[in-house]
């Protein structure tokens, strides 16, 4: 777990602790008003404090396309990334559907997320941008005044990666894939 994760979860066992002092209070102090009332509020602590809890359980759920909305919506490459190594197993099932179980705005945010910082879990990052690429559909009208700038800062991102010296060889093999599929989407787009 990287160091959002980590902090995260500390910062949960924390709340846990004082919950569990919170609860160990009279029955009447427990209940006053503005107190916290057992485990229901306990469970929304920890979720709000550890949002892998929240996405673990949509992903355990089967719910990837809200797992994934939501990791988006919580604008940290770190969660995304999470909840992309959390699914993996399931990868080639979920982009061998057709269509794919997500939707077009989940793919392109997945592609721009994943592609803003490639310097920690690079290989698992390019796959997850690959397969969403591929997924992409250019002439998507409801997206297509999106598309082209949002491609442009994936090709961005992958092409200042490709061309860092700190970027290990078989990645840059992956880049210059990934690169190639994003350049022939960004020809697609009108």
């Amino acid at each position: 777990a990287g160091p959002l994760v980590s902090s995260l979860r500390a910062a949960a066992d924390e709340v846990r602790a004082a919950a569990e002092m919170l609860a160990a209070m009279p029955a009447a102090m427990a209940t006053a008003p503005g107190t916290l009332d057992g485990a229901t509020s306990l469970e929304a602590l920890e979720q709000a404090m550890d949002p892998t809890l929240e996405l673990g359980r949509l992903v355990d759920n089967g719910a990837i396309e809200e797992a994934f909305t939501k990791a988006l919506g919580l604008s940290s490459v770190e969660l995304v990334s999470w909840v992309c190594s959390k699914v993996e197993p399931n990868r080639d099932n979920i982009f061998a559907a057709s269509p794919a179980p997500l939707s077009q705005g989940v793919l392109l945010s997945l592609m721009q997320q994943l592609s803003c910082d490639l310097s920690e879990e690079a290989p698992l990052k390019l796959a997850w941008i690959r397969d969403a690429c591929l997924a992409v559909d250019p002439s998507d009208q409801m997206l297509s005044h999106h598309m082209r700038p949002i491609l442009e800062s994936v090709f961005t991102g992958l092409h200042e990666a490709s061309t860092s010296p700190s970027t290990a060889a078989p990645v840059k093999s992956d880049l210059r894939l990934c690169i190639h599929v994003v350049n022939s989407l960004l020809t697609a787009c009108k």
